[in-house]
């Protein structure tokens, strides 16, 4: 009978220790998703967006992190989107919305600030020029 209590004994404080411990582990997976919760935020897209998809680089840093611009072909459920190549013919992905940020493009006009070589008496003001090919003067814009 004695040998009988003690062999519980220690059955049962293995099995606290193990309770302890998947509480413990539980806490923190909480505390994980609660903190992950407060800085996340839920992108929808639509079929016919443009997004652009990470690429996970392990070497190098300096290469291109992010591809594209894809496509939103189809979305699966509310997290999972198939995306693919504007213009390729490779297979679609199948892409998780972590991976995805929207596209916009980049404005096609380029300006840039020329300063003109006069004498001193006479300075000109530096001008601003863009693609539409008109003068536009500093204190216009």
């Amino acid at each position: 009978m004695v040998d009988y209590m003690l062999s519980f004994c220690q059955k049962l404080t293995g099995m606290m220790k193990v309770a302890q411990d998947s509480l413990a582990q539980a806490q923190a997976q909480e505390k994980q998703c609660v903190w992950f919760d407060e800085k996340a935020c839920l992108c929808t897209f639509e079929r016919g967006d443009k997004v652009m998809v990470f690429l996970p680089l392990k070497t190098d840093k300096l290469q291109q992190a992010w591809e594209g611009p894809h496509v939103i072909l189809d979305r699966l459920d509310d997290v999972t989107y198939v995306a693919a190549r504007s213009r390729s013919d490779k297979k679609p992905k199948i892409v998780h919305v972590n991976m995805l940020k929207p596209y916009f493009k980049r404005s096609d006009v380029v300006f840039w600030i020329s300063s003109a070589e006069g004498s001193p008496d006479d300075p000109e003001e530096p001008v601003m020029y863009g693609d539409w090919g008109k003068e536009v003067g500093i204190e216009e814009i």
